[in-house]
């Protein structure tokens, strides 16, 4: 039987018009969860006693003390859909840098303000509310729609959506996960990354007489040099990455304004995406300057593009050290591989259906240059599409701030697009 997608829809956008998503967004960003060092029970005892109060059963997984993951569904069955979201932000950094304190959660001239405000309070706000909204409609169109908000995105996921992954907690049809991507772009793929510690061992000796030592920071300076000539390394992506990394150029004519972001920045971000960027985080090297230092760390965040793999990166990297045995070494630390999922998909469709009835224009497909949880359910074969209000602009930058109209925009479409997903084709489990 088929399912009155607009009778379903209607009710649950007419409900969540009486959700108050910046007041939600302000008291979530209030909340704090800064990471490191990690601890979000005062936002997951906000998200839990939020729900609680709605009649929503909130179930706590706490890997650590602090790190707690909130995960509640409705329904049974397939499809099933899970909105996710993370808790944590990124450090304040220089409070007075600030042109307010950066968790006063105010609401101003149609913006939230605050840390973690864009990335991702406002997401998670949104499918909160999504979630709430739809618990009475999915009961009657049928599938299990899930809400699973995670610990600790911005260190890598090892307590969050990876613990939760290993467990069979994130397995589903499909997911969206609100990062800020703003309402008029879903991102469909993410590059990969290759973290790798570069370890030089040298000689010591004394500075005035360096001829007697072997310098490790040269060694190290000497390798770094050749390891940054993999950075802006073109790749050649699958035919359907190919298509969206085309069309990404269109990105840089839209208005600014609506991107929150700079022509030169659209430019930086759509070129990085179809390419490897190598970016030199930390040095670690030498005792004292008048001693010739035996020993060197240089760390790179090596990002991979569609078509190519961490693997082979690492076997570039390791071709252009230096031959002498012992003096230059390399370790890995993270690796993860580009993921994607194709917008021939019943997630996309569903996505691009609702934004156009919402807003009246179709949304634009665009890869992300850096990796989000997205990476732990596309890799068990879960189609997963980022889209949320705010810009990645905005992101961990001083000032953070997302907009109103973003949050009331993402959330509609999210909703409809739930509803459209859940019952895209009449109740079968879509493939």
């Amino acid at each position: 039987m088929a399912i009155d997608i607009a009778r379903f829809g209607g009710r649950a956008l007419r409900e969540l018009e009486g959700v108050d998503l910046a007041g939600l967004c302000s008291e979530l960003v209030k909340a704090g969860g800064e990471n490191p060092p990690g601890d979000v029970s005062e936002v997951a005892g906000l998200v839990s006693d939020w729900l609680s109060e709605r009649g929503h059963e909130a179930r706590s997984v706490e890997p650590e003390p602090g790190r707690v993951n909130i995960l509640t569904q409705v329904g049974e069955g397939r499809p099933s859909l899970i909105l996710m979201g993370h808790m944590d932000v990124v450090p304040a950094g220089d409070v007075g840098r600030w042109s307010f304190e950066p968790f006063c959660g105010a609401v101003r001239n149609g913006r939230v303000l605050g840390r973690g405000s864009t990335d991702m309070k406002g997401g998670v706000a949104c499918i909160m509310a999504v979630f709430h909204v739809l618990s009475s409609v999915v009961e009657e169109v049928g599938g299990q729609l899930k809400l699973v908000l995670t610990c600790d995105e911005e260190t890598g996921g090892r307590f969050g959506a990876g613990f939760l992954a290993e467990r069979g907690f994130l397995d589903a049809d499909g997911c969206f996960i609100a990062e800020p991507s703003t309402p008029y772009l879903a991102i469909l793929g993410e590059r990969g990354l290759c973290w790798l510690r570069l370890v030089a061992r040298g000689r010591p000796a004394h500075g005035s007489v360096p001829e007697l030592g072997l310098n490790a920071i040269r060694l190290a300076m000497e390798a770094t040099e050749s390891i940054m000539g993999l950075h802006g390394r073109e790749a050649r992506p699958p035919s359907d990455v190919r298509d969206v990394l085309s069309g990404m150029e269109e990105l840089v004519k839209l208005a600014p304004e609506l991107l929150e972001l700079k022509p030169e920045a659209i430019k930086a971000f759509v070129r990085a995406c179809s390419r490897t960027t190598v970016n030199v985080g930390v040095i670690k090297g030498g005792t004292k300057v008048n001693v010739v230092p035996e020993r060197c760390e240089v760390e790179f965040d090596i990002r991979v593009p569609h078509g190519s793999s961490t693997g082979q990166v690492i076997e570039l990297v390791e071709q252009l050290l230096p031959a002498r045995k012992g003096e230059v070494e390399l370790e890995v630390l993270a690796r993860v591989e580009p993921s994607f999922t194709s917008p021939s998909s019943h997630l996309f469709s569903a996505l691009s259906s609702a934004a156009e009835e919402v807003m009246g224009f179709a949304i634009k497909k665009a890869i992300m240059p850096a990796c989000t949880d997205a990476h732990y359910l596309r890799a068990r074969g879960v189609p997963t599409i980022i889209y949320g209000p705010g810009s990645i602009g905005l992101a961990h930058s001083y000032d953070e701030y997302v907009l109103v109209n973003h949050l009331k925009l993402a959330s509609r479409v999210l909703c409809l697009a739930s509803v459209k997903f859940l019952a895209l084709t009449g109740g079968e489990t879509p493939s």
